[in-house]
């Protein structure tokens, strides 16, 4: 509801996860932050068991594709896709900014990063939105020379909480594709 979301600074919603699921609430959720004036962001599960990343990237832009130009996009990586290359995620992430002239986020869990299998992503400037719950996030991380967003606290997927490491216009500059 728009009420929940008043507090916060910026809300990103799930719009799809796979080929085939849409979240019924996205849309609403969404324009309720817009409502509220809040910076947003939209997000897609990767399922790269039963899928190609192009087949998904197009999927996910597609059925946001009234909000390019408005929202941050998001891939969330993180399960069985961590069992995955990461040539999919970045075949995935290449298609997705391709289509909305954006770099799209990557959301991760910090114990994923390590051992280099994403350096590439990080070396292609996709910024990182790290999750970790049990300490402070470090400012550098695997390749990354600073983690973008950090999502610090899990509700089981009803209210997670994230910190934004930058200002109202570098969220605007992701947007926009002028900031990496």
């Amino acid at each position: 509801s728009a009420t929940l979301y008043k507090t916060y600074d910026f809300v990103i919603v799930k719009v799809t996860e796979g080929r085939t699921y849409i979240n019924p609430k996205w849309r609403a959720q969404l324009n309720a932050a817009i409502k509220n004036g809040q910076l947003v962001g939209v997000y897609h599960y990767c399922r790269p068991e039963n899928n190609t990343p192009l087949t998904e990237a197009r999927f996910f832009v597609n059925t946001a594709k009234d909000y390019i130009g408005k929202v941050i996009f998001c891939a969330d990586w993180e399960q069985k896709a961590l069992k995955y290359p990461a040539s999919w995620l970045m075949e995935f992430l290449r298609e997705v900014e391709r289509l909305t002239s954006s770099k799209p986020f990557l959301y991760i869990q910090q114990s994923a990063i390590s051992g280099g299998k994403y350096n590439a992503l990080a070396r292609a400037g996709y910024p990182l939105w790290m999750a970790q719950y049990n300490s402070r996030m470090s400012k550098a991380i695997g390749a990354w020379p600073r983690v973008t967003m950090w999502q610090y606290t899990t509700t089981g997927g009803k209210l997670d909480k994230d910190i934004f490491f930058g200002t109202r216009e570098d969220w605007l500059g992701y947007i926009s594709g002028k900031k990496e």
